[in-house]
């Protein structure tokens, strides 16, 4: 039931595809992020968000919800369910 909610969820909301046509643009916003000490599959979402211009990424990653860049708002899904209820 989860997975489901979450799937609908996410065909509602999404914004944009980042494929390996964005790759000149992804590159280099991936080591930026790497050099901050966040492993390289999450910087990979983090500069995805940021290249999609999302508002928001959700993750329950600690070192995520760390990271801090003005082009993006990484929160918990507790946060996005809030932000949604206001």
């Amino acid at each position: 039931m989860a997975r489901e909610y979450n799937l609908a969820f996410m065909k509602k909301n999404q914004k944009a595809y980042i494929g390996s046509s964005e790759e000149n643009r992804l590159r280099p916003l991936i080591a930026e992020i790497v050099s901050t000490g966040i492993k390289a599959a999450d910087a990979t979402h983090i500069a995805c968000a940021i290249l999609s211009e999302c508002d928001y990424l959700i993750t329950t990653d600690d070192r995520m919800l760390k990271y801090r860049d003005p082009r993006i708002k990484i929160i918990t899904p507790t946060d996005m369910v809030y932000i949604m209820e206001v």
